[in-house]
């Protein structure tokens, strides 16, 4: 079953970063929230649909109230409060950087665990780690040059994408410690309504609840977000929770952050971005050490 996780990893990532590019304009016009909010409920609906049709013939079983409790808990901090971060970063910094500042998660996962009951951290691990910070620092410095972005933004965009990354971690966490006696769709759908309640309630005490549900009607938003809230959060989320059931966390982390490898073809062909050597360069380093870390976890 694990060799089903690595897949499912895998391509979540290759969908994430199909639909993070397309994203990135809407970011930019409408903000992270608000299209946080639309992805979040769009999945929900279609989960709750898909829910609904296998509870037909009983084929969904559901775990207890508490682990129940745990997964919508995972899902905001990881979908609600971890992607919004994520959307901030890709608004301040694009995309490439934004995904690969993310994709540090696992080094938080791996911290985690050795701070609660794991083992010390070994020269692989730490060596791991380096090679992931050092792939990030490559590649900020690199798009960190280009003159339309600014020293501020660019401090914003780093924030957030370190603040998804530990999002992500913990979300992960929590789900795969809660994951018992449920369907992969009745989990999912779980995380997705715990994330969309946390962003209602967010956008409900910044005072901005009536602007981003107005959003949630016009033909224009959904022309352009539906393709890729169906692919990156209803598609890549199913994917993402198999990966979770079927390999270990600190692996599952691991093999979720190589998003990177996949956004820059995407990037050139959709967005038209060159990708110059230092940024690919750096990017081979960072997933060297997911793999690093991956391999040896």
């Amino acid at each position: 079953m694990e060799q089903l996780g690595v897949i499912a990893a895998l391509g979540s990532c290759m969908l994430w970063a199909w639909s993070a590019t397309h994203f990135q304009p809407a970011v930019r016009r409408w903000g992270p929230f608000s299209c946080g909010l639309f992805k979040t409920l769009l999945a929900t609906i279609l989960f709750g649909v898909t829910a609904l049709a296998l509870s037909l013939d009983k084929s969904l079983p559901l775990g207890s109230p508490g682990d129940g409790w745990a997964l919508a808990l995972s899902g905001f901090v990881g979908m609600a409060l971890g992607d919004w971060a994520l959307l901030a970063a890709i608004g301040h910094l694009g995309v490439r950087q934004a995904m690969l500042i993310h994709g540090t998660s696992p080094v938080f996962l791996l911290l985690w665990s050795v701070l609660g009951p794991g083992a010390p951290l070994g020269g692989f691990d730490m060596a791991g780690i380096v090679l992931v910070v050092t792939g990030v620092s490559m590649v900020t410095v690199a798009q960190g040059q280009e003159p339309t972005r600014t020293p501020h933004g660019r401090a914003l965009g780093i924030l957030f994408g370190f603040l998804a990354a530990i999002g992500q971690a913990a979300g992960i966490l929590i789900a795969k410690d809660a994951f018992t006696g449920f369907h992969v769709i009745s989990a999912s759908g779980i995380r997705l309504a715990g994330a969309l309640t946390g962003l209602l309630a967010i956008q409900l005490l910044r005072g901005r609840i009536g602007l981003s549900l107005s959003l949630m009607v016009r033909r224009e938003v959904w022309s352009v977000l539906f393709r890729p809230a169906f692919v990156g959060t209803y598609l890549g989320v199913l994917l993402m929770m198999t990966a979770i059931d079927n390999t270990p966390a600190a692996i599952a982390g691991a093999l979720l952050s190589t998003t990177p490898l996949f956004v820059i073809p995407f990037a050139f062909s959709i967005l038209g971005e060159r990708t110059r050597w230092p940024v690919l360069l750096g990017t081979a380093v960072a997933v060297a050490g997911v793999a690093t870390i991956s391999a040896l976890s």
